[in-house]
């Protein structure tokens, strides 16, 4: 039996279990790989997550049923062709005239119910030579916790300081402790909004952008440890500036504005269903 068969088969037995059950399996998405294309370019992708075909009842059939597979998905406002299901989830098609910006994924399964995903897939500008940012801007930013997932926007600036929209590419992040995630992210029309994580305490941190020789530097935050409640009583931008040392400071110092919670947390049992 091929590979192809054996999954064939087992997505058969899953659906016809699903049917017997009082509720089918939950639609999950997961991501979509790879999440990004430079316009004018056609490519398949693979939406991962937990798909759930549907078994209906088909008397003049062999086996009493068939399997309805058909996933309907949508990139912002257009629905797409050529879904398939494959074992490592659902392949989709994706058209070369697409326009630059970023897209909401959204599955609709057999079950006719729904799930998406929040600008997933990008499509990028092609590159122009003279489009070239002379700087970044990060979003002013506020005291943070380790391990904890936090909002930046960073916007590609041109040689007077305004947006650079015409630009589109990947740019390196990176922070005093070395622990930042992602370390690269891409801007679409000379945005990149999303959210970045400290995985280290530290006193004074600052995020770091470069694209080739470019490089920007945020303002300066604190990195609370993780279970530690954060306050500030000044704006990232009115803090005076002082000289940053080439080693990173490590939590624990006197200008620490965050602490250790002391509140007491109660735990209460869920039941499982």
């Amino acid at each position: 039996m091929s590979a192809h068969d054996r999954f064939s088969r087992s997505v058969f037995l899953w659906a016809l279990l699903a049917a017997c059950a009082e509720e089918p399996p939950p639609l999950v998405l997961g991501e979509v790989v790879p999440d990004s294309v430079v316009e004018g370019t056609a490519q398949q992708v693979v939406i991962r997550g937990q798909f759930a075909p549907r078994a209906v009842t088909a008397f003049d059939e062999p086996r009493g049923s068939v399997l309805d597979a058909t996933f309907r998905v949508h990139l912002g406002e257009l629905r797409l062709g050529g879904v398939r299901l494959t074992p490592s989830g659902l392949e989709v098609d994706i058209p070369a005239d697409l326009a630059p910006g970023a897209f909401d994924v959204m599955v609709t399964d057999p079950y006719e119910r729904s799930a998406s995903l929040s600008e997933a897939f990008k499509v990028l500008a092609r590159p122009d030579p003279s489009a070239r940012p002379s700087a970044f801007r990060f979003d002013a930013l506020g005291p943070q916790q380790a391990g904890v997932p936090f909002p930046v926007t960073l916007t590609a600036l041109d040689a007077s300081s305004a947006p650079l929209s015409a630009f589109s590419g990947d740019v390196a992040l990176a922070d005093l402790t070395g622990t930042l995630v992602p370390a690269a992210v891409s801007l679409v029309s000379g945005v990149w909004q999303g959210l970045v994580e400290v995985r280290q305490p530290i006193a004074a941190d600052h995020l770091r952008a470069s694209f080739q020789e470019i490089a920007t530097v945020s303002n300066d935050f604190a990195v609370a440890p993780a279970g530690a409640s954060c306050s500030s009583g000044e704006s990232p931008d009115s803090r005076p500036s002082r000289r940053r040392s080439a080693a990173p400071r490590r939590w624990g110092a006197r200008s620490s504005t965050c602490r250790a919670s002391t509140r007491r947390t109660t735990s209460k049992r869920s039941t499982a269903w």
